[in-house]
């Protein structure tokens, strides 16, 4: 009550003194933001130039140097005090609803750092449904409903994603290039997923990828009669670490997928807080993590350099189309030193299986929980069928399209370059230069005019021709955003789909499954797909005829 009053006073006073558009105040604030910090400056240079030029005995009769750095301070001063109350509790005419939380600075950030689904499923309910400006830990962020999302993947150059990447790229991966951003727009670096994750390049990353699973599969369980009981988390991301991975990479043991999986999670803890701004000194061990996949990206290359400065890189082990590609890339184009190509490729091992593995076991988790569902799916894929095709195995698409739209909670987010007017189908908002703009894919994955009085529910056939109900079943393309949309639409998400399909279909195939009664609670504090709060213990037996 005490914030929501606060906020109804400045606002009255800002109507008041400020009778001018949103952007024009805006624009008036940074200019007089500018004349304040570069007269402050000022005094501090002139004080400086002062002291050292002037004999000792004049400068005794100037005003005294540190009152002008004391001037110089509280100005300083004013200007972060000024902007905050203008962030955090002004909202203008045309803004969307300002929601500025009960502390300074700090906002509403502990209630989202809990978990962004339940975030916004309060804030949607509180706002009708519609668009509302967040002050989280110092930023605006402004949560867009469903129907602007295509709009803002519309505005590349007012709603920049790229911005987004650099920040990431050097917070989270390590990136030291004088100029990410560049690199981040180079289109053959995008051209190389598209040449050898789709098509030709698809099949023959499938056929990588069933000898390592086979592999992988024959360690873990050895061929008996008796049944074996293994987590099941655990046991998705060794398989998938082993055959999704070293696939893209390299062949791999148990024990060297073990000690890169251990890595992985330790870095993936703390992606969300490095993502956020904690600097990488305070982030000890999820750091350390992302050196020692660094060393293990570049492992399978040695670089080189002549006595003339000339770079080469040489292959050491045989590594998939795309990886190689980006190898030689970094290194001939860009002029990029071992350390460079690696923060690379560490952003390209995250995004292969940060998402996928999670996806993967809710996928088994809800087999194994649903009789009818486990018996429809094994059916299907026990057929002469080629699962890298989805049209062959319906079932298990869409129960993977089912997986991605309940558990995902996928953001996707820019960055206002300039202050802006924002238009979308049945609605506008002013923009404030420097806010980001999020898409929450939790509120697109739920929306009953789409899916249905049922969509609170999981349903493993809700994609499929053969599901129960009235009418057309909805498309997943055309309800579910779980690869970001865009110029951010994820490069690799045709090869994350087949490999959780020959995973879920070569764990079906192999084995007799017993059901599970109770499913794990997902862990809400997380975005992209979530993933399980804890483990769930898997007892399966090897088929006779597999």
């Amino acid at each position: 009550m005490l914030t929501q009053q606060r906020g109804t006073v400045l606002k009255s006073l800002t109507s008041s003194l400020y009778p001018f558009s949103p952007l024009t105040f805006i624009k008036a604030n940074m200019v007089s933001q500018s004349l304040l910090t570069a007269s402050a400056l000022a005094v501090v240079v002139l004080g400086l130039v002062t002291q050292t030029l002037l004999p000792t005995g004049l400068f005794d009769q100037l005003p005294n140097f540190y009152a002008l750095l004391r001037i110089a301070a509280a100005l300083g001063a004013g200007v972060k005090v000024v902007q905050l109350l203008l962030k955090q509790y002004i909202r203008f005419p045309g803004e969307p609803p300002l929601v500025s939380g009960p502390m300074p600075w700090l906002g509403l950030a502990a209630e989202f750092g809990k978990g962004s689904g339940i975030f916004l499923a309060r804030m949607r309910k509180l706002n009708n449904g519609g668009a509302f400006t967040a002050f989280i830990a110092g930023r605006r962020m402004t949560f867009l409903p469903p129907s602007a999302y295509q709009a803002m993947f519309r505005q590349p150059k007012t709603l920049c994603f790229n911005t987004i990447m650099v920040h990431i790229g050097k917070a989270c991966f390590g990136f030291q290039h004088g100029d990410p951003k560049a690199i981040l727009q180079d289109p053959e670096v995008h051209r190389m997923f598209i040449q050898h994750l789709s098509g030709q390049g698809l099949l023959e990353m499938s056929s990588r990828f069933a000898p390592l699973f086979e592999e992988a599969l024959k360690d873990e369980v050895t061929r008996t009669e008796e049944s074996c009981s293994r987590p099941l988390f655990e046991l998705v991301q060794l398989l998938l670490v082993r055959a999704g991975l070293g696939s893209l990479w390299w062949r791999m043991s148990r024990e060297e997928a073990l000690a890169l999986l251990a890595d992985f999670n330790a870095f993936d803890k703390g992606f969300m807080l490095l993502a956020g701004g904690v600097p990488g000194f305070l982030m000890r061990k999820p750091t350390e993590a992302r050196e020692r996949l660094a060393q293990f990206a570049t492992s399978g290359v040695a670089f080189e350099e002549d006595a003339k400065k000339q770079k080469s890189l040489s292959i050491l082990k045989p590594m998939c189309d795309v990886v190689e590609a980006r190898f030689r890339y970094f290194s001939s184009h860009w002029g990029l030193d071992a350390p460079q190509i690696a923060s690379k490729q560490v952003a390209l091992l995250y995004g292969a299986h940060s998402n996928t593995a999670p996806t993967a076991f809710w996928a088994m988790a809800r087999l194994l929980h649903d009789p009818k569902a486990l018996a429809a799916v094994s059916a299907e894929v026990r057929r002469e069928v080629d699962v890298s095709k989805a049209e062959e195995v319906p079932l298990l698409e869409s129960l993977l399209d089912e997986v991605l739209r309940f558990y995902g909670a996928m953001l996707s987010v820019r960055e206002v370059t300039e202050s802006t007017k924002f238009e979308w189908p049945g609605g506008s908002a002013w923009l404030r230069k420097g806010d980001r703009v999020v898409a929450a894919s939790h509120y697109r994955h739920f929306e009953e005019s789409t899916l249905g009085e049922d969509c609170e529910q999981f349903r493993f056939d809700r994609f499929c021709n053969n599901s129960e109900g009235a009418g057309s079943p909805p498309k997943a393309s055309a309800t579910t955003q779980p690869f970001g949309g865009g110029s951010s639409m994820c490069s690799g998400r045709h090869f994350a789909k087949v490999e959780m399909r020959l995973l879920v279909a070569g764990l079906l195939r192999s084995f007799d499954w017993e059901a599970i009664q109770q499913l794990p609670e997902a862990d809400p504090s997380r975005t992209g797909m979530l993933q399980p709060l804890c483990d769930v213990t898997a007892t399966f037996r090897r088929r006779a005829e597999a």
